[in-house]
């Protein structure tokens, strides 16, 4: 059998073939049609069976089907037994009136999917039983039995009760009878497949009044067409004496007792007909005779392949032929229901439009004699066509896309399935949908008929790409004093031209890329940053918040309370504060000792004229502020000496009093920075600037001559260091701290 598929998605054929059985099995998804995002969408049917035997003898046959195949809501099965009759049950029971080798066609069918699977029996024939009595003698005379059995394939084994308690395996025995009488001979014929047939005669011995009689018939046409064949048998058999019964065996399974019978046989083959003819008048003598008559012709027979359902789009219907002939040179005559002629054995088609059409095929022998004719259903289902428009194929984020399906068909439902291209979908006919995604898209709608006919189409759209962001330098929480703010916009858009609307709170705005800005009172400032793009009037906005904390001031009087021995008590007294918040103290008293209280009492050693005594307070927002006195050691009276406002290494506060000053600018700085610092000590050859990271890490250091009388300038390279603060300070050359300061590192 020659089989040709068209795979129009994707499909599987496998061919698998043992001793006796050959399967055949094919499965497709979908006709036509494909789209993206489908894959949970489609369902593939599986076809499978078994027989329960799959050879039996044509005697009592019975072949059970066990349907093994998918199933699921509206599934159909279609079965095609190979000899011309057909099924629509899901588990179907077989019986075959003729021997040979059939082919079982099981076809599978949901919606659009379907699947098909084959498998070959054999109904094996049975013996056609006949025997002659060659020759029969009275008074004890041997009597051989002539065996004219015969079979379609196979060879035969012989088993003859001889109705005397004896018996033989021989094609033709002999036996002698030791009393006349009459003997009931019975032949059993087995093939070497098991099947078997028996007839048995009724033979006289010895008895003096029987008259054998002559068995004889003739047929109309001893060779006849499968259609419309009638076989009339004329029995010419007669006996001198006595009255004739009559047996027919037509060789098919059916007897007749008729004098003169008419027959029609329904399968191709050849046939042995036996009529076995008894005299009952005198005793009971019999005789029999046999004639060959043949059925001629063809069994029209064919299967669309890959299923005689199919989808308009791309359909493709292959045609075939499984007729058999008793003759070889069989030709063929196709009309396959829309006007198409073929005389191909098995040709193919595309129907040009929808519908039901019915495939006709006649097969005929040699000199158009004997003919069958067999017809099949052909159905070719509308098919969609997908189409859709959009109003707006590009557009801003946050704006919606109106989808109108255009898609039409010729007859018959559409259903749809939309795919929006960033994990989203609908059934709705004209959907609208919302991106929360920038970019592009690709849309896809999959329109499927109501037998599972589908199309599919795309477009792609745009999501314009436009997203505000910015972030705060150094750090969006500073202390007030020497606050300085860099916004660095980083927003970014799927077009150039970005314009930019900053609002830094208090009535403060700026449409540059990265403005600054410092904040005159402590608090929570919002920021909010609007980026969009004049070319097609997209925006997009964006807050961050920055605080504020307050710097303490401070400040710090004394006043003697006695002086003994050469030692002066002092009472220190702070006049530190805080808009908000705590503050915490750091004295260093000049000599070494030191105090965390807000109002301590020291004992000063009157070994010196004066002493340096500095404050350090510290918020728990982490702000200082530093102040440096010098107190008299004769009235304890401070006066100030230097103040330094700066952001002071709040995990080494102790320290002994600043001797100079520096300056930092730029301040912020973005790649150099330059601090003038000033010692008021003379004799001192060197300076020594350290720049100190929060965790109190040096970060860069230098050291460079001092200049004699003026402000040592120092440069430091700091583009390599992370945005944010910094503390700096200076060191003379005996590691005395000349003063300290800040630095606010930026892009």
């Amino acid at each position: 059998m020659k089989n040709f598929y068209k795979i129009l998605s994707k499909s599987v054929c496998v061919i698998a073939c043992s001793l006796f059985v050959c399967e055949f099995s094919f499965a497709q998804n979908a006709i036509s049609g494909s789209a993206n995002n489908l894959n949970e969408a489609m369902q593939t049917v599986t076809a499978s069976f078994s027989v329960n035997a799959e050879k039996q003898c044509i005697t009592g046959n019975s072949f059970v089907i066990s349907n093994t195949s998918s199933a699921s809501a509206g599934t159909n099965y279609f079965w095609d037994f190979g000899d011309g009759t057909t099924s629509t049950e899901t588990a179907p029971t077989k019986i075959y009136n003729r021997s040979g080798n059939f082919r079982i066609h099981l076809e599978v069918r949901n919606g659009n999917d379907f699947a098909f699977v084959e498998k070959f029996i054999n109904v094996m024939p049975k013996p056609n039983v006949s025997f002659n009595t060659l020759t029969g003698t009275l008074n004890g005379k041997s009597f051989t039995y002539i065996s004219s059995s015969t079979i379609e394939s196979g060879s035969m084994y012989y088993y003859w009760d001889l109705g005397n308690g004896t018996n033989s395996t021989l094609i033709n025995p002999t036996v002698t009878y030791a009393t006349p009488g009459n003997y009931n001979v019975k032949l059993i014929v087995t093939s070497d497949f098991g099947c078997r047939d028996s007839i048995a005669q009724v033979i006289n011995n010895g008895t003096s009044n029987c008259i054998t009689p002559t068995a004889a018939f003739t047929v109309n046409n001893e060779s006849q067409c499968k259609n419309g064949n009638k076989f009339v048998f004329t029995n010419a058999s007669n006996v001198s004496s006595g009255n004739l019964n009559y047996t027919w065996n037509f060789g098919d399974g059916t007897t007749s007792t008729e004098t003169n019978p008419t027959k029609n046989f329904s399968a191709v083959g050849d046939y042995t007909v036996t009529l076995s003819v008894i005299n009952n008048s005198n005793g009971t003598c019999s005789t029999t005779v046999s004639k060959t008559v043949s059925v001629v012709g063809t069994v029209a027979a064919f299967v669309a392949n890959p299923v005689s359902e199919q989808c308009f789009k791309n359909n493709f219907f292959n045609f075939t032929n499984e007729s058999s002939s008793s003759t070889s040179g069989l030709t063929y005559k196709w009309n396959l229901g829309d006007g198409t002629t073929s005389t191909e054995t098995n040709p193919t088609h595309s129907y040009a439009n929808a519908g039901t059409y019915t495939a006709t095929l006649i097969a005929t022998t040699p000199g158009n004699s004997c003919a069958d004719t067999i017809s099949w259903p052909i159905k070719v289902y509308a098919s969609p066509i997908a189409s859709f428009s959009v109003a707006n194929a590009q557009q801003c984020k946050n704006k919606n896309f109106s989808f109108t399906n255009t898609s039409t068909i010729n007859s018959g439902g559409i259903n749809y399935s939309w795919f929006f291209g960033d994990g989203n979908s609908s059934i709705e006919l004209n959907p609208s949908h919302l991106y929360g995604t920038l970019g592009t898209h690709t849309v896809t709608l999959i329109a499927t008929s109501n037998n599972g006919c589908s199309d599919t189409t795309t477009k792609q759209i745009a999501t314009n790409e436009i997203e505000a962001a910015f972030v705060i330098n150094p750090v969006s929480v500073q202390c007030f004093k020497n606050n300085a703010f860099v916004f660095t916009n980083e927003s970014h858009a799927s077009t150039s031209g970005l314009q930019y609307d900053w609002d830094l709170s208090g009535g403060v705005t700026a449409t540059n890329t990265n403005p600054s800005r410092s904040y005159n009172t402590p608090g929570t400032y919002n920021i909010r940053l609007i980026a969009k793009t004049p070319s097609n009037g997209c925006a997009d906005t964006i807050f961050h918040s920055l605080t504020i904390h307050p710097s303490p001031t401070v400040d710090f009087n004394s006043n003697m309370i006695s002086y003994t021995n050469n030692t002066l008590t002092v009472n220190l007294n702070s006049n530190a504060a805080v808009s908000s918040g705590t503050i915490n103290y750091a004295w260093n008293f000049g000599d070494g000792e030191s105090s965390i209280q807000a109002n301590p009492t020291h004992v000063f050693s009157n070994n010196v004229a004066t002493r340096i005594v500095s404050l350090k307070v510290g918020t728990n927002n982490g702000c200082y502020e530093t102040i440096t006195k010098t107190i008299s050691m004769v009235n304890g009276v401070a006066t100030v000496n230097s103040s330094n406002n700066s952001f002071v290494n709040p995990n080494n506060p102790s320290n002994n009093g600043d001797i100079g000053g520096i300056n930092v600018y730029p301040n912020p700085a973005q790649n150099f920075v330059q601090m003038s610092v000033r010692n008021n000590q003379p004799n001192n050859n060197t300076v020594s600037v350290k720049i100190v990271d929060f965790s109190g890490r040096i970060v860069s250091q230098t050291t460079q001559s001092a200049a004699s009388g003026n402000a040592t300038v120092v440069t430091m390279n700091v583009q390599n260091l992370v945005n944010g603060n910094y503390f700096v300070e200076a060191v003379d050359a005996n590691g005395r701290r000349i003063a300290t300061n800040t630095l606010v590192k930026v892009k």
